[in-house]
């Protein structure tokens, strides 16, 4: 797997709880479907409570104007001011009011231009706030706007993740989408083949349900001449009824170029779990152990009274770590196993993260990339199924 698809390798474990035809060897500018009309307006939610759960909102959805001193805080670029007396502030309707001001602030900045100022403001808010879906669809403009495409994306899904309505969920995938296409146009105008490939291996992690995403990744790959990887990836959506037909027509085509043997794609069941997805691994061949897949999780997470009944070994006498979660910074050790199994793929001397926080049950951790990164892998949701290339 190349380099850049350590771009979407996040740094600390995190939650990304969100997941989610064309003709024989189409010309380069319609490997995705048609981008929205250019004149369709950018996602905008109403300031309020994006992405936070009922019962967890901070005040009214009417809330008060924001006091006149926070405002003016604001207008003098004093970001660390305002944003103290954010912190510090207790009452909900305050709060709100802040916040309709902090997002007015940030709107007013963006059509200014006034690029520098914009991200200052944004970084200070969201280092505490990192769950306003609304802020952040201002951070992936941001980077929009600054032509900083690929940042963008992955801010978008982190708000995508965050988010739990439907129907902006739903305006946040079509943003993605428009995105998407207009980053393919300016790579394909440009020539930027090296790019356009390391743009769908991106998106192929973030979105590992989204088959499109693998055709576009194999024509990428086609057009480097890389035809065992590209084959590789349209073996992986070959069955799904979005792209089938496609993909076999480009399987058969590179199999006129070139024969040699060609491993499929081995196909795990998955268990489902309301909107997610588990799958059954064994730690050394020995310790059953039910993860949720999780491609926003820097390495896999194993529940620590799991590790602890098996009596897997601590990586070191280092302190703990601490990770990033949905619910905050959590301590956390680090085990070594000797392997770690899904149906007969396995990857040798991992780590494994052992963490004590609620999950649901039947639940007994996350399946992360230091896993998942050794694969090519397709989530058929239809079929459900997970399936893994053979180790890259």
């Amino acid at each position: 797997m190349s380099k850049p698809v350590q771009w979407i390798i996040v740094l600390a474990t995190g939650w990304a709880l969100g997941w989610m035809t064309h003709h024989y060897w189409p010309p380069k500018e319609s490997r995705l479907p048609a981008e929205p009309p250019a004149d369709e307006a950018p996602v905008r939610l109403p300031p309020g409570t994006a992405g936070m759960p009922p019962g967890q909102t901070r005040g009214s959805r009417e809330p008060a104007a924001a006091t006149a001193a926070f405002a003016d805080l604001l207008a003098a670029h004093r970001y660390p001011e305002a944003l103290q007396r954010f912190n510090e502030e207790n009452s909900t309707t305050a709060l709100e009011g802040y916040r309709t001001d902090l997002i007015r602030h940030l709107e007013s900045l963006l059509e200014d231009r006034d690029y520098q100022h914009a991200d200052r403001l944004l970084s200070g808010y969201l280092a505490r706030e990192y769950r306003d879906v609304d802020v952040l669809l201002i951070r992936a403009r941001l980077y929009q706007l600054q032509g900083k495409y690929s940042t963008a994306l992955d801010t978008l899904y982190q708000a995508r993740s965050y988010e739990y309505r439907m129907p902006q969920i739903e305006a946040i995938t079509a943003q993605i989408r428009k995105l998407v296409a207009r980053y393919d146009r300016e790579l394909q105008a440009a020539g930027e083949q090296q790019a356009l490939l390391s743009l769908y291996e991106q998106l192929a992690v973030l979105e590992p349900d989204y088959s499109p995403y693998f055709i576009a990744l194999a024509k990428a790959q086609l057009d480097l001449d890389r035809l065992a990887e590209a084959r590789q990836s349209l073996t992986l959506v070959q069955f799904d009824p979005l792209v089938s037909n496609e993909a076999l027509q480009l399987i058969n085509r590179i199999d006129n170029l070139v024969r040699y043997p060609q491993p499929g794609a081995v196909a795990i069941p998955l268990i489902r779990e309301g909107e997610h997805f588990l799958v059954e691994a064994w730690i050394n061949d020995a310790i059953p152990v039910r993860l949720l897949i999780d491609t926003g999780a820097s390495m896999t997470v194993v529940r620590s009274e799991v590790l602890a009944a098996a009596e897997i070994p601590l990586l070191s006498d280092e302190p703990p770590r601490y990770f990033n979660t949905a619910n905050g910074l959590v301590a956390g050790r680090v085990y070594r196993v000797d392997r770690l199994s899904i149906g007969d793929q396995e990857i040798p001397n991992i780590e494994l993260a052992g963490l004590d926080f609620p999950m649901a049950a039947g639940v007994d951790g996350l399946l992360g990339m230091n896993y998942l990164k050794h694969f090519r892998f397709f989530i058929d949701q239809g079929k459900q199924e997970l399936r893994l290339s053979e180790p890259l």
